[in-house]
């Protein structure tokens, strides 16, 4: 039973008492029995001599109907002051039960590193240290007082949840569940005015009807790591171009929108002209230095929109959206120009062979590739130095 329903329950039970109070007392002031008559029926009854003469019948039963009545309202009453005090030691117990359990919480959530927060749809009820210390106050009031609602400070940001948690209710954490549990993260600024992300999670609170808890992690550090993983996985490290794997994921997003809405799509095989023989004459690092500066100098002369990775060892691969055969000639033709005429460390000149495909009606993502390969090798076995289609 909830700490309101004992308090009802004992105010009732006093207006019962109370009414009953007004019924008998009304009720023994319309009786005509007056003191000495109750005086003079006391002393017959206890030396047992009683004269009927004296007293008349009706009074007679008057005198018995209130002691009667005397008798029921005063076990009444002595019921009545017994539930009072009952009712009075059970919320006195349900109280001290509740704040056992309450203070158990908090000293529970207050070791935690992450933000706790426990509210309802009207009020905030409880909050650990490391929520008060990332938010910098001392207490719920001056949470309220500074930021009114916890949700109103999520940074948005795409890639980050967006989420009102001034009312939370069964429909708000079922959409909540069905979120990918990556996508479940929050951007906030703390007392520092840093920008921190923050893993959130939102549930009801067992037992205790129309509580929930929120509870956020910062993740930033890991996030970071994890960015930093990535950015290994998919970008070479000597070039800082696309690694092989990061171009295949790109290739194909990008073949299935241009084969779903038949748009152009090139691709570009290019490779440095004996590169074996730069690095067995001058070492492996001149070789480095022609790589990085090889990929720059590619990377200046294409669209921001266009994909170079390093293939692999001395080869390139370019995808070029949007773009016709034509039109990628015209690119191959500047790019293998802009290397020829620009000096290398060491081994000056430095020229580039390649092979070109484009997408035709019916072509498989594989087949484009070969294509451009085939090209490539034609222009290396005729002679280097060249552009070669292949369709």
């Amino acid at each position: 039973m909830k700490l309101a329903n004992f308090y009802v329950f004992a105010i009732i039970t006093m207006l019962i008492y109370a009414i009953v109070l007004f019924f008998y007392y009304d009720e023994s002031q319309k009786s005509t029995i007056n003191q000495a008559q109750i005086k003079t029926l006391d002393i017959v009854i206890t030396e047992k001599f009683f004269n009927k003469s004296l007293i008349e019948e009706n009074n007679l039963k008057k005198i018995k109907i209130h002691f009667e009545r005397k008798k029921i309202f005063e076990i009444i009453g002595i019921l009545t002051f017994s539930i009072l005090i009952l009712i009075f030691i059970l919320v006195r117990l349900f109280v001290n039960k509740n704040n056992k359990e309450s203070k158990k919480l908090q000293t529970v959530i207050d070791t935690l590193d992450q933000l706790i927060l426990i509210k309802s749809n009207n009020n905030i009820h409880s909050i650990n240290k490391s929520f008060s210390n990332f938010f910098n106050v001392n207490s719920i009031t001056e949470f309220k007082e500074k930021y009114v609602c916890l949700s109103n400070h999520f940074m948005i940001c795409k890639g980050y949840l967006n989420i009102d948690l001034s009312k939370i209710d069964a429909t708000l954490i079922e959409e909540f569940k069905n979120t990918e549990k990556i996508k479940r993260v929050v951007k906030i600024a703390n007392k520092k005015g840093k920008i921190r992300t923050l893993s959130i999670k939102i549930d009801k609170l067992e037992k205790r009807e129309g509580l929930y808890i929120i509870v956020l992690s910062d993740i930033t550090k890991l996030q970071k790591r994890s960015e930093m993983f990535e950015i290994k996985a998919n970008t070479d490290s000597l070039t800082k171009l696309y690694s092989r794997a990061k171009f295949n994921t790109l290739y194909q997003l990008e073949f299935e929108r241009s084969t779903r809405c038949l748009n152009p799509l090139t691709l570009l095989f290019i490779d440095i002209d004996n590169f074996k023989i730069t690095n067995d004459t001058y070492g492996h690092d001149v070789g480095d230095i022609v790589l990085k500066k090889f990929s720059k100098l590619i990377s200046k002369n294409i669209r921001k929109y266009d994909i170079l990775a390093r293939w692999g060892g001395e080869e390139f691969i370019l995808m070029l959206p949007q773009t016709n055969i034509n039109n990628g000639y015209k690119l191959a033709e500047k790019i293998r120009n802009v290397i020829a005429s620009n000096k290398f460390e060491k081994i000056q000149t430095l020229t580039c062979s390649i092979g070109i495909s484009t997408l035709d009606k019916g072509d498989e993502k594989e087949t484009l590739i070969k294509h451009a390969d085939n090209a490539l090798y034609k222009a290396k076995s005729s002679g280097r130095n060249k552009t070669i289609i292949e369709i």
